[in-house]
């Protein structure tokens, strides 16, 4: 005799964050999931590009850098055929003392003079 196995689609119960984070610092991206036949496998992506051996719940990236900066998401599959993705995540990574991107009510003038092989950089605020 044939058994069906009948179970849940998977759902995603907790898509992964973002956020804004100086280079230098730790971001971990979590994905919560739920359904599915069997064990659920995990694939996540940096700008529609699979990360190699990213492949659990969490995916952390250590000692970022502006080039980490991008969209993130989970590709989320079970044993038999079900398959899911999470929402977009981004991340932006900015450089200290000058941001990547603007700082509103900021104002940042750089200067350069090629004085005798000097470099001068002067901040504003306005």
């Amino acid at each position: 005799s044939a058994v069906l196995e009948v179970g849940e689609h998977i759902q995603i119960t907790q898509d992964p964050l973002g956020g804004d984070k100086t280079a230098g610092q730790s971001h971990t991206f979590t994905v919560g999931a739920s359904g599915g036949l069997g064990a659920l496998s995990y694939l996540w992506q940096k700008d529609g590009e699979t990360i190699p051996e990213a492949d659990t719940e969490s995916y952390t990236l250590l000692s970022l850098t502006p080039e980490d900066a991008g969209s993130y998401l989970v590709i989320v599959f079970d044993e038999v055929t079900d398959v899911v993705q999470s929402n977009t995540a981004v991340l932006n990574v900015t450089t200290e003392g000058l941001p990547l991107s603007g700082v509103a009510g900021a104002v940042v003038l750089l200067a350069v003079c090629g004085l005798g092989g000097v470099l001068a950089i002067q901040r504003r605020r306005r």
